[in-house]
């Protein structure tokens, strides 16, 4: 850590936060890494995404942010910090959903399977790629087998898997 920090012309270099929230997760040291992510991650939702892409180092950051507020159970900090992430790509015309689905998640893991429906739904009508349409289907069918809801899980399993004949 002092070998990076010395090096100051670093600082403020994204790739130099990335670097260093490995190292923090390499560690095991949730609180380390996320302290290096926290300002680059902010930044990233005070500028405008671009309709051709973020740069990779920003979707690293952003990304990695996210998942370092969820390993910490920081569920609603990584709920809303999604939510403003989709918002980000809304005013930009990109597609929302892989944000939407995060947060989705989040509210999966603190327990709130209508919040999570919900957000999930909002994705499903959005995305247009099967890939993330299919995983959005299993995350409904999870809902509904939690809510006993037999026949609708199936119904959305087979979105994924196919439907099955006897």
């Amino acid at each position: 850590d002092d070998r990076l920090a010395a090096v100051s012309e670093w600082r403020h270099d994204v790739r130099y936060a990335v670097a260093s929230a490995y190292v923090g997760l390499a560690r095991q040291d949730l609180d380390r890494a996320l302290e290096w992510l926290r300002d680059p991650a902010g930044r990233a939702l005070d500028r405008d995404a671009r309709p051709g892409g973020d740069e990779p180092v920003e979707t690293l950051v952003v990304e990695q942010y996210y998942y370092v507020l969820l390993w910490k159970g920081a569920y609603d900090d990584a709920r809303d910090y999604a939510l403003r992430m989709a918002e980000r790509s809304g005013r930009a015309r990109l597609v929302t959903a892989p944000w939407t689905v995060r947060a989705a998640d989040a509210s999966f893991y603190r327990h709130d399977t209508a919040g999570a429906r919900e957000l999930y739904e909002s994705a499903l009508a959005e995305e247009k790629d099967w890939a993330l349409l299919r995983e959005i289907y299993l995350k409904l069918a999870d809902l509904a087998f939690l809510a006993g809801d037999l026949a609708g899980e199936r119904r959305l399993r087979e979105h994924y898997y196919g439907r099955l004949r006897e």
